[in-house]
C-alpha cells in the first residue's frame, strides 16, 4: 500500500479485488512503540484488504488485521524485543529469530564486581552501560570507566558507551543551591 496522506481515500482507488494480503510501512492506530507508548496513526478500518503484513514500527506485534514485522536487529539502546523476520511462505506467516548483534542497555553500580543487566545481553551485542555513580565516587570517574569497559570487554560486549548516572549529582547540586526569594526580596 502507497503512502499517503489520504489513505482511505487513495487506497479505496486501487485495483484490489481478489487481494487478500499487502504490505505497507506505515504506523497503525494503536500499535505500541518501542518503549510501549501507544501511537497514533492510520485506522485499521482504512485498510482494503483482510490482512496487512507492515514495517516502521521495531518491535513484532500484531494490531487488528496488521501484523508488523519488527526489525531483525535492536535499533536503539534499551528496546526490549526478540528480533526476527517474516517469511511468507505460501498461506503462511513464520516469524524467524534473527540472532545477530543487538543493541542492549546494561546498568553498573560501582559497589558491585560485575555488571548488573537491565536487559539479557549476549557475545558482540552492543551495549551503552549506565553507571549508577555515588557523589563519593565523583573522583574515580576515569578509573570506574575503565573498569567497567574492561568487565564488559571480557564477557564479549562491544561497548558503545559508558555513562554516568548523574541523578545522585543533580541531587546534590538541589540541595546546596541557595533558597529562591521572591522579586520583593530581591
Amino acid at each position: 500500500l502507497p503512502h499517503t496522506r489520504a489513505p482511505a481515500e487513495e487506497w479505496a482507488r486501487l485495483p484490489l479485488r481478489g487481494v487478500d494480503l499487502a504490505y505497507a510501512h506505515a504506523t497503525f492506530a494503536g500499535a505500541s512503540g518501542s518503549f510501549g507508548k501507544r501511537l497514533e496513526g492510520i485506522p485499521t478500518s482504512a485498510l482494503p484488504v483482510a490482512g496487512v503484513i507492515s514495517g516502521d514500527i521495531h518491535s513484532p506485534q500484531t494490531v487488528d488485521q496488521v501484523v508488523y514485522a519488527g526489525s531483525p536487529y535492536t535499533c536503539t539502546f534499551g528496546e526490549d524485543f526478540e528480533p526476527r523476520v517474516l517469511l511468507l511462505d505460501g498461506e503462511e506467516l513464520h516469524s524467524i529469530p534473527s540472532p545477530g548483534p543487538n543493541k542492549r542497555a546494561l546498568v553498573w553500580k560501582p559497589d558491585g564486581t560485575d555488571i548488573t543487566f537491565i536487559q539479557n545481553a549476549k557475545p558482540d551485542d552492543i551495549v551503552k552501560i549506565e553507571v549508577q555513580l555515588r557523589s563519593s565516587d565523583f573522583a574515580r570517574w576515569a578509573e570506574i570507566n575503565t573498569h567497567v569497559r574492561t568487565l564488559a570487554e571480557k564477557k564479549g560486549y562491544v561497548v558503545h558507551s559508558v555513562v554516568p548516572d548523574v541523578a545522585e549529582l543533580a541531587r546534590v547540586k538541589r540541595s546546596t543551591s541557595k533558597p529562591v526569594r521572591s522579586d520583593r526580596e530581591l
